[in-house]
């Protein structure tokens, strides 16, 4: 199988936005992997999940979609533990993946497992641009539906450049 290779700054969809995009983009494909998987309108605010799996207000394994396509930054991160605090207070969350367009970089890696150690016992993961092309490898259709599209080249010739007389 060919490993896919995307680069989501140049996202595409049926959304207004990248963001909007890259996190339907994210939810179409937790849902195949997992059918009990339900997205959540984030429009008047996500409650710190995009999608979960479980029960709303229980037990639920939380997925928060983060369109950051260069680097997670002092408001980025503060964001991120934003959404964080709000999905353990409103939600019985037992997992919480945070979903990226881009592989944490070291100095990220850390401020992310400070994260995981300030807010033990929840486990808590990422997945960025390399986890996120690997899975879409086995759901080519999901990438399709945001991959921009190709242009076409249309070459239009007479008969002369041709060298035939049609006539």
């Amino acid at each position: 199988m060919i490993q896919v290779s995307f680069d989501f700054r140049q996202i595409v969809g049926p959304e207004d936005s990248k963001a909007d995009n890259f996190s339907a983009l994210c939810s179409r494909l937790i849902i195949r992997l997992n059918p009990e998987a339900k997205p959540v309108d984030g429009k008047g605010g996500d409650e710190g999940l995009d999608t979960y799996i479980g029960m709303f207000n229980g037990q639920c394994r939380a997925f928060q979609h983060k369109y950051f396509p260069e680097r997670v930054g002092k408001s980025q991160r503060a964001q991120v533990e934003k959404s964080l605090i709000t999905a353990t207070k409103k939600h019985g969350i037992k997992c919480w993946t945070l979903m990226l367009p881009i592989n944490l970089s070291p100095d990220e890696i850390r401020w992310f497992q400070g994260l995981q150690k300030k807010y033990r016992p929840l486990v808590m993961d990422w997945w960025g641009k390399d986890k996120l092309c690997e899975l879409l490898t086995g759901h080519r259709d999901i990438l399709r539906e945001f991959t921009p599209a190709k242009p076409i080249q249309i070459l239009i010739l007479d008969s002369k450049s041709l060298g035939h007389n049609l006539t």
